[in-house]
């Protein structure tokens, strides 16, 4: 075997245990070679792209597609890269042109589904992944893209049925764990989904989400109707802002946030009595930190609501002492919230998360 084609296979090994820049050092010499560099730069972009760097392989996935045009994987992985980038009409166009090329490839098929659930076409996201399911009937990425479709389109029976065949073929995908978790969660089986969730912390430890998710499993799937009645919520308190006065509008947010608090951190502690005790305990903090991000948000909000007051006349209820005394309750909430915080204290610029509302599990 050639320098360049070991060098492809070690990069492949190193890829398959998370070891990417490694395999990014060890294409060297795949990538000088011209019968090699396709290739080598497409395990180049993977590489970069499952590392986090979905940006730095925009020019690695250029190359690859330069060199090889006709192989469904550069375009696959453009596809990824634009997904990332929030280009989800140009990620479906590059998704579909790899489905063309392969159209029996099941990772092209499983991002096609997903390029299709970004752009609201759930009925073609739908015919793919039966298409999936009836090319692929025993691939556990064939019955996971089904469970999703599913799970975008509400119907979290039939999700659950795909996830837990997908949880059968590969029984220690901790992903799929998660979404079996939650499609369970969705249909009121708690207790279950607690267990599912224990099962995938085990297969990955070092996965926040599963914590993350175990600490909410008390807590009601939020769905259409809740979603409404927040927006509906939120409306009707804007559109009575001009008849309160500072103090009135501050009084209104505390009592709603506390309220929320109170009853939401409840339904935590409540939701995980059936897990071990071990795991119930582990979790308090998490709960702890729940109920203090929604004092620091009341903070957030009284300090804007503070900014009114100075600037709002005595006759609509301003006035300096007012906002003043707004100012130091928003400000001592935030500060006392970051120092009864247990663990890592939270960012204090929240990251904005993926402008994509689905990304490719693969």
């Amino acid at each position: 075997m050639s320098e360049s084609y070991a060098a492809l296979a070690r990069a492949r090994s190193l890829i398959s245990v998370k070891r990417y820049p490694e395999a990014m050092d060890a294409l060297g010499p795949a990538l000088v070679d011209g019968n090699t560099e396709a290739e080598a730069q497409c395990l180049r972009a993977q590489a970069l792209i499952e590392s986090g760097r979905p940006s730095d392989a925009r020019d690695a996935v250029a190359r690859a597609l330069e060199l090889d045009p006709h192989n469904e994987w550069p375009h696959r992985l453009r596809a990824i890269v634009l997904q990332h980038q929030g280009m989800h009409k140009l990620a479906l166009a590059s998704a579909t042109e790899a489905v063309r090329l392969a159209p029996d490839e099941a990772q092209a098929l499983h991002l096609l589904a997903v390029c299709q659930l970004n752009t609201r076409k759930k009925d073609e996201a739908l015919a793919t992944a039966a298409s999936l399911v009836a090319t692929h009937p025993h691939h556990s990425l064939a019955h996971e893209t089904a469970g999703m479709v599913a799970e975008e389109r509400g119907k979290w029976a039939d999700a659950e049925r795909h996830f837990r065949e997908a949880l059968r073929l590969n029984p220690q995908d901790a992903g799929v764990a998660r979404q079996l978790a939650r499609a369970l969660k969705a249909q009121g089986k708690r207790q279950e989904a607690g267990q599912v969730l224990l099962a995938a912390g085990q297969m990955d430890p070092t996965h926040a989400g599963t914590r993350r998710a175990l600490g909410r499993i008390g807590l009601p799937a939020l769905g259409i109707g809740g979603f409404w009645a927040v927006k509906i919520g939120g409306y009707a308190f804007l559109r009575t802002l001009g008849s309160m006065t500072p103090a009135t509008a501050t009084a209104v947010v505390w009592v709603v946030f506390g309220l929320i608090a109170v009853v939401l951190t409840y339904r935590r502690f409540a939701g995980v009595r059936h897990l071990p005790d071990h795991v119930r305990r582990g979790l308090h903090g998490d709960h702890w930190n729940f109920a203090l991000g929604w004092l620091g948000a009341a903070g957030v909000v009284t300090i804007v609501l503070a900014l009114w007051a100075f600037n709002a006349p005595p006759s609509d209820g301003g006035s300096g002492w007012l906002g003043g005394g707004l100012l130091l309750l928003g400000a001592a909430s935030v500060v006392l919230m970051y120092g009864l915080w247990t663990g890592p204290a939270p960012n204090p610029l929240p990251t904005v998360l993926a402008r994509i509302r689905r990304q490719p599990t693969r």
